[in-house]
């Protein structure tokens, strides 16, 4: 079997701009993005099944038989860091799975500084449908304290765990599984993509085919349309009356994508952005997390203090 690579997120830190601009024009590579429905099937179950039902054996023969021709075979799947609507309970058997089945595979996993992954991750959950409040997403209590979700939770609302940020943990994790890793912060491709995606090139022994084209993937919401999703979400169109605005906005639902019309029309009419979650919130999240991102750059030496970190 030749090389394989796993990007595995997580989610909000680039992942659908690398698989849209960059993965797929790599000179060399077999980027198995949207080819192979049974290799995808197969290495859902690690993230959705019972562990104890899993064949991990299996799995492996299916997905190495997959992989054998190409020299350089890429993954690029967020749900591998796991589920961070619970805590990311998953991450670990699914890194280990992952192992077991790839044993020489080089891992790449990018993260983002906890309070603003915290508040992406809300715009991009309402903009999934739900309404659920920024308070209560994180589990914020009057006396500047977080709930502990854990992993039993009322699924009808998803919430964050904010204490299951801890990037270190993963980190020593990942070393601990995977025999060669890279670890990036989000931060850096925000400020400049061309020598963030240079640093996974080099990583990669490959030279980038083309320029990166300046676009938005996975473009999030504005102030304005993250208002009228919040909304809309709570109208819930499925189950509107039979009245007649109650017919209007169903048709209305049909003709015209919500996310479309939000990201295409009011987001370019009101672009701006402030933060979507009470702000010493945020600053809560990220003092309960700052030793912890000072241990995790004294380990890789990344410079996250100029981001912010701690």
């Amino acid at each position: 079997m030749g090389r394989v690579i796993l990007h595995v997120g997580t989610h909000k830190t680039g992942t659908t701009y690398l698989q849209q601009n960059v993965f797929p024009k790599l000179p060399g590579i077999k980027d198995a993005t949207g080819h192979f429905p049974e290799l995808w099937r197969m290495l859902g179950l690690l993230s959705d099944e019972n562990p104890i039902f899993l064949d991990v054996g299996r799995i492996a023969d299916l997905c190495r038989t997959i992989v054998q021709p190409y020299p350089i075979f890429l993954i690029s799947w967020e749900r591998f860091s796991g589920d961070p609507y619970r805590c990311f309970f998953n991450n670990g058997t699914t890194a280990e799975n992952l192992g077991a089945i790839f044993p020489e595979a080089d891992l790449i996993f990018v993260f983002r500084r906890q309070d603003n992954w915290a508040e992406s991750l809300y715009r991009h959950t309402i903009r999934r449908g739900f309404s659920v409040s920024p308070k209560k997403f994180i589990g914020y209590r009057p006396d500047g304290t977080f709930d502990r979700n854990l992993i039993s939770r009322n699924y009808t609302v998803p919430t964050l765990d904010v204490a299951s940020l801890d990037w270190s943990t993963y980190v020593e994790n990942y070393e601990r599984v995977f025999n060669r890793c890279l670890f990036l912060p989000y931060e850096d491709f925000a400020m400049e993509k061309e020598g963030f995606v240079k640093k996974i090139t080099d990583f990669l022994d490959v030279t980038a085919a083309e320029s990166l084209r300046d676009v938005r993937s996975n473009e999030g919401y504005s102030d304005v349309s993250l208002f009228f999703a919040r909304i809309i979400n709570l109208l819930n169109l499925g189950r509107v009356s039979d009245s007649l605005a109650g017919r209007v906005l169903k048709r209305l639902n049909r003709v015209v994508s919500r996310d479309r019309f939000l990201t295409g029309v009011v987001n370019r009419a009101f672009p701006a952005r402030s933060a979507s979650l009470p702000e010493d919130a945020m600053r809560r999240i990220l003092d309960m997390h700052r030793e912890g991102n000072r241990r995790l750059d004294e380990r890789l030496g990344l410079g996250l203090e100029r981001h912010g970190y701690y």
